[in-house]
């Protein structure tokens, strides 16, 4: 949806023209904001359209006053107040899409993960790690906004000399009983892997 939206405000700051309008009336909506209805004409057509201000901007004018708004070029009958909202747009859309695409990659990231993760199962091809270290890492979510413990299991294996280290998913409980610790992994190549806790949590 936040693509949708950037698409269209970003066509609409693209194509945006400045003119000078006159304000045919002003309604408040609540205490913060105002509707200002403005007339301006494009290429002898005359538009009446309506804009929101905040209430402290609205003040400034009254019907009859000039007012600098932006049109569509390519959709006259589109306009927006001032080039301060229209260059805004960039900002907010630009971190619009920016957290989409946070958001699609982490989802994109998860399903390959979960993926991975499924065929590792099912291929069965594991090593016994020796236990290295828990880490605690305090995790911030909407439920607990002051944090909330999590532990991860790291662990490491020798092969032919070469040294490799894996470390578990976050751990809501405390895990126990930590000796050797049953990994998961592609024997072609061992950062795909998937460290198997199951057997160290608590009942």
């Amino acid at each position: 949806m936040g693509l949708l939206y950037f698409d269209d405000n970003f066509k609409f700051a693209k194509n945006a023209e400045q003119i000078t309008a006159n304000v045919k009336n002003i309604s408040e909506e609540d205490n913060s904001k105002k509707t200002v209805a403005v007339i301006y004409s494009v290429d002898k057509e005359p538009y009446t359209k309506t804009i929101e201000l905040i209430s402290s901007e609205a003040d400034r004018y009254k019907p009859g006053d000039k007012i600098e708004v932006f049109y569509d070029k390519n959709a006259p009958s589109k306009c927006r107040y001032s080039k301060k909202s229209v260059l805004s747009q960039y900002v907010t859309l630009f971190m619009i899409m920016i957290i989409d695409i946070a958001v699609i990659a982490q989802l994109v990231l998860y399903i390959l993960k979960t993926k991975m993760n499924k065929k590792l199962i099912q291929d069965d091809n594991f090593i016994l790690a020796s236990f290295d270290k828990i880490k605690e890492v305090t995790s911030i979510t909407l439920n607990n906004l002051n944090g909330e413990k999590n532990y991860i299991i790291f662990a490491k294996y020798n092969k032919d000399g070469v040294e490799y280290s894996f470390k578990s998913y976050k751990l809501k409980v405390y895990p126990e009983n930590l000796i050797d610790i049953k990994v998961y992994v592609d024997n072609n190549n061992y950062k795909k892997y998937l460290v198997d806790v199951e057997d160290f949590l608590q009942e």
